[in-house]
């Protein structure tokens, strides 16, 4: 398996309500040297124990980022893409250290990604439901 990691800095704003978060990332594995950036802004919908927020945002990935991922060679040599998501995410504190979190994430891959021969669907929902430990 050919393992790669992104890593770069990442800003975190507040307004009033709302959350804003932009991320500017480079693959530091040296596999495909790509970029990806990311934004998004979050909003709560319940702000009690519990909270769940939703989140919508884009993220931006180079032709070097889509190509390792999406391309074919000598078949498919794709450009950058742009790809909207909108996520909702909940979490309830069990305990001082136990928090349930969970979340449904959804995208809508840019055509680029689509147009690739070895991916079938446009849209991609993701879903997670697990627990965060606090250690100190």
């Amino acid at each position: 398996p050919h393992t790669t990691y992104l890593a770069g800095p990442e800003w975190m704003f507040r307004h009033r309500n709302f959350i804003g978060q932009v991320s500017a990332l480079y693959e530091v594995t040296g596999r495909h040297k790509g970029y990806e950036v990311r934004a998004a802004v979050s909003a709560p919908l319940i702000q009690s124990k519990q909270s769940l927020a939703i989140n919508a945002g884009a993220t931006w990935k180079s032709a070097a980022t889509v190509d390792y991922y999406y391309g074919v060679q000598d078949l498919y040599n794709p450009d950058s893409a742009l790809s909207p998501f909108i996520k909702l995410s909940y979490a309830l504190p069990l305990s001082e250290r136990w928090t349930l979190i969970a979340f449904v994430h959804y995208e809508y891959l840019d055509s680029t990604i689509v147009d690739s021969p070895i991916v079938t669907d446009r849209e991609v929902v993701t879903g997670f439901a697990g627990f965060n430990f606090k250690v100190l």
